[in-house]
């Protein structure tokens, strides 16, 4: 029997497109007996950017590929990207419809290849700030990496 696992990821940019930026993402894994949180920074980011790089960093910690997985953002960059428009750009080469390459190009690819790993993987979409005890742990995740203080650790339930 296959096992639910939630991956519920965010990110954060402090002066968002800045070459001086300081980004921050964060990701909660919950399964039935334990969770971990994971958090990383960078520099000279985007917001679009860590909210990317929180599922592809949420999605590569999961290591059991056969498990019912579903990843909660509150980007839809990142569902709508997952669920809508990632099959067309690589159809149309990684360009939009207007033929202009997509943006954050590498990112993109690194998301496709963190999907082909899994069986039965589904996206939702969140409210950012509407009281979702999940998405604001990892809210707090991410604005604290931005600011310089990362995680990595587990919790039995």
């Amino acid at each position: 029997m296959a096992h639910q696992i939630n991956v519920h990821t965010d990110g954060s940019c402090l002066g968002n497109g800045r070459v001086d930026a300081k980004g921050g993402w964060g990701v909660l894994i919950t399964n039935s007996i334990k969770e971990r949180c994971i958090s990383g920074s960078a520099q000279g980011t985007t917001n679009q950017q860590m909210e990317l790089t929180a599922a592809i960093e949420g999605l590569s910690a999961v290591k059991n590929t056969q498990a019912t997985i579903c990843l909660h953002s509150d980007s839809q960059y990142v569902v709508r990207g997952c669920n809508e428009w990632l099959e067309g750009w690589k159809a149309k080469g990684w360009c939009k419809s207007n033929k202009k390459p997509i943006e954050n190009l590498e990112l993109w690819q690194t998301m496709d290849e963190q999907l082909q790993r899994f069986t039965d993987l589904s996206f939702q979409w969140v409210k950012g700030h509407s009281g979702n005890p999940e998405n604001e742990r990892v809210d707090r995740l991410a604005t604290d990496a931005s600011n310089g203080h990362t995680v990595d650790e587990y919790r039995s339930l």
